[in-house]
């Protein structure tokens, strides 16, 4: 090779560098995000046509400033800190974090400030890579309107729904009074249909009962809370689900362990909440081969824990995050306040409720609920 061929394979190479920068150049000017090339005092060295577009200034405008024009003048002291923040930390809490930011015509939006460093010739330079959220934090507030929206007709639904339901229940509960003194009349009562009158006259009642609470907790938000036993209520809760049960081949297992149960609770609400995710759980198990029904208590820290579980085919991976809004229900049928209701129970009681795999296979719903000392006492 002669030295001739220098020259040409310079000029190759220098080709291939510009078309490389010129990629570049095409690459960084495509993107969505605002990108800000700064040195070590702040002062922009270059932007890309997302920049020009998200804050309204020309490239000529910005290159050789602060990059504290970009910034509402309330907070250009802290982006003037950022990078100083930086390179004391090494980035640590300022490399990504979320931002207000200013256009050249004085209007602030939220962006998301992300900051990466490169050296060139000796050079320490900042990257910054921001991301307008304009557009994310409308669709938030969007669907936190549709969420109330939703929570208010649940609540204008359940406050028309008790005034419709309870006069068919009062004629109910007036007709089961009538049939009883009929029976009761009779020169030989029939013991078994008085029996099956009274079950349905105290069943009339407690549905009367849950429409009021439910009513009364939708519009005040706070339960009428006492102190009870929680293994009571799960008994409660059991002694109603014991007809369903059995009708759908479900074993039911009390596995309560917990040494101490009392808890501050509206005895009405709470075993409402235990049905729900009981009846779910029932459902859940109705094609399967085992069906077996675990509620278990243990401590946790001065909460009182419960665990229901089922032995079903689990939680559909897909669902797992709607299962508590309203109206978000996998059933065909389903009118997804189950176990939204739940959740609105079980917090107005300060407690947690929520969902996992059962380690035993099938899905395991629980929730934790304060001891009555330590809620008392305000521990």
């Amino acid at each position: 090779m002669s030295g001739d061929d220098n020259p040409s394979e310079r000029r190759r190479a220098d080709e291939a560098l510009r078309e490389s920068e010129a990629r570049m150049r095409a690459v960084i000017n495509g993107v969505a995000d605002a990108i800000v090339t700064l040195n070590e005092d702040g002062i922009i060295q270059s932007v890309n046509l997302a920049t020009t577009r998200m804050f309204g200034y020309g490239a000529d405008e910005l290159v050789g400033r602060n990059v504290n024009v970009l910034a509402p003048e309330s907070r250009r002291s802290l982006y003037d800190g950022y990078i100083r923040r930086y390179l004391h930390t090494g980035g640590a809490g300022v490399s990504n974090r979320e931002v207000e930011a200013r256009r050249k015509d004085g209007s602030t939006f939220p962006a998301e400030l992300t900051v990466s460093e490169i050296r060139r010739d000796q050079q320490r330079l900042f990257i910054g890579f921001v991301r307008d959220l304009s557009e994310r934090r409308q669709f938030e507030a969007c669907l936190d309107r549709l969420h109330k929206g939703r929570l208010d007709l649940m609540t204008n639904m359940t406050t028309a729904l008790a005034h419709e339901i309870n006069q068919p229940l009062a004629a109910a509960l007036n007709y089961l009074s009538a049939a009883r003194q009929i029976l009761g009349a009779e020169a030989v009562p029939n013991r078994f249909a008085a029996e099956s009158l009274e079950k349905a006259a105290a069943q009339v009642l407690r549905a009367a009962n849950i429409i009021s609470h439910l009513r009364e907790f939708m519009v005040r938000g706070e339960p009428n809370k006492v102190e009870r036993s929680l293994h009571a209520l799960i008994r409660g809760a059991c002694d109603l689900m014991q007809a369903p049960a059995k009708e759908a081949g479900v074993a039911i297992v009390l596995l309560l362990n917990a040494a101490e149960d009392q808890v501050l609770a509206d005895q009405v609400q709470v075993e409402q909440a235990i049905l729900n995710l009981m009846r779910n759980a029932i459902e859940a198990m109705s094609e399967a081969r085992e069906r077996e029904l675990t509620i278990a208590t243990s401590l946790d820290e001065g909460m009182v824990r419960t665990d229901v579980s089922d032995t079903g085919p689990g939680l559909n991976p897909s669902a797992r995050s709607g299962l508590f809004v309203p109206f978000a229900s996998t059933k065909p049928k389903g009118l997804g306040v189950g176990l939204s209701i739940s959740r609105s129970i079980i917090e107005a009681h300060y407690g947690t409720i929520w969902a996992d795999d059962n380690p035993g296979g099938g899905a395991r719903f629980s929730f934790t609920m304060p001891l009555a000392r330590l809620e008392s006492s305000g521990d």
